[in-house]
């Protein structure tokens, strides 16, 4: 089941936040009728609610933002090692391919040369050796790359497990109810 939301639950969302904004309205109306102001006092009094509440829905989604974030660097720092393994298997993955194209290519092209062997073969042979090298290093880094995305699905779903309990946990109480 994914957390990811279409764009008619998007809309569907947004239309029950006004209808609920909507109902707020008429139950302040209700409640500024029954005190008696005239329509400037009423107008001033409720731009006062709605900024009020606006506030304390920013508050919440701040609050919601930084309980992410939180549990975002807790989830890091458990996995700091994994993240720093991943890292230096990449690292060396990209050491090792420079150095054989650098180095160890170069001292084979001179050892086949300085041993007479005829060039014909010893191109075949650097060519066989250098497309068996790179498959090689190649597998190497695709089995880092899925370390590192594993990680990271990892790091993610925790995150948004975290992000889901705490939109549950902050939000607000159904002001509907009487």
């Amino acid at each position: 089941m994914t957390n990811n939301l279409t764009s008619d639950q998007v809309i569907l969302h947004k239309s029950s936040k006004n209808m609920e904004i909507k109902k707020i309205e008429e139950r302040l109306n209700a409640c500024i009728e029954k005190i008696e102001l005239d329509s400037n006092k009423k107008q001033i009094l409720l731009k006062e609610i709605y900024n009020l509440i606006t506030e304390i829905e920013n508050d919440n989604r701040l609050s919601i933002l930084y309980e992410y974030e939180k549990h975002y660097l807790e989830l890091l720092q458990q996995h700091k090692d994994e993240i720093k393994f991943a890292n230096s298997i990449q690292e060396d993955l990209r050491r090792e391919r420079s150095q054989f194209f650098t180095y160890g290519l170069r001292e084979v092209c001179e050892t086949l040369k300085n041993s007479g062997v005829d060039a014909d073969i010893a191109s075949a042979w650097i060519q066989e050796l250098v497309k068996s090298y790179t498959k090689s290093l190649d597998v190497s880094s695709e089995l880092a790359a899925n370390q590192v995305i594993d990680t990271i699905g990892i790091l993610k779903s925790e995150a948004k497990k975290e992000l889901k309990k705490s939109t549950q946990a902050k939000a607000p109480d159904n002001l509907n109810d009487e």
